[in-house]
């Protein structure tokens, strides 16, 4: 990885170009960072361009590109690559998907939902509790993913916390969990 500098993305390449001693269509060139001019001089940045060489092989394939026997060549390994790796894939979700859905039964779904409602109550109930607040929970089950936990206290204020950032933080532990 070989970067060169300049005021401009351009003059970076010609810096860059002139000391590998190239042409612009023997390399490759990649922008690393653009020019900023900054403020009064401060967080100014030159221009950053990493430039390699191409080989031997990419170069006459670059300038021969009508070539039929060239452009032949490189098609079928890269058809004959992307459906293997395409069929795989396709039948390994498609065999698990099926084998558990039937497993599992819409009641043993509520209950497990209901499982989890609970410990999250209680994960949090334990938190809040820590916390030095005397607060009660109750869960409102809205739609089929979203759970509505309300917190019933005298100490509201202490448990939302400054900017809000308890309630946030038991929100986002109540995701986790």
């Amino acid at each position: 990885m070989t970067i060169y500098t300049g005021k401009t993305e351009e003059a970076a390449i010609a810096a860059g170009l002139a000391a590998l001693n190239s042409r612009r269509d023997q390399v490759i060139t990649k922008v690393v960072a653009t020019p900023r001019k900054g403020w009064l001089g401060i967080g100014r940045r030159e221009a950053m361009v990493d430039i390699v060489l191409k080989t031997v092989a990419e170069t006459s394939t670059a300038a021969t590109p009508a070539t039929p026997a060239s452009s032949a060549t490189p098609q079928p390994q890269t058809s004959a690559a992307a459906p293997q790796k395409a069929a795989v894939p396709a039948e390994a979700p498609v065999a698990t998907s099926t084998s558990t859905e039937p497993t599992v039964t819409p009641q043993e779904r509520r209950k497990r939902r209901e499982a989890a409602i609970e410990a999250v109550q209680d994960y949090l109930a334990t938190i809040v509790e820590q916390l030095g607040i005397d607060a009660t929970i109750d869960a409102e089950t809205g739609s089929h993913r979203q759970v509505r936990l309300v917190f019933t206290t005298d100490k509201e204020g202490l448990l939302i916390g400054k900017h809000g950032r308890t309630i946030n933080a038991l929100q986002s532990l109540a995701q986790l969990s």
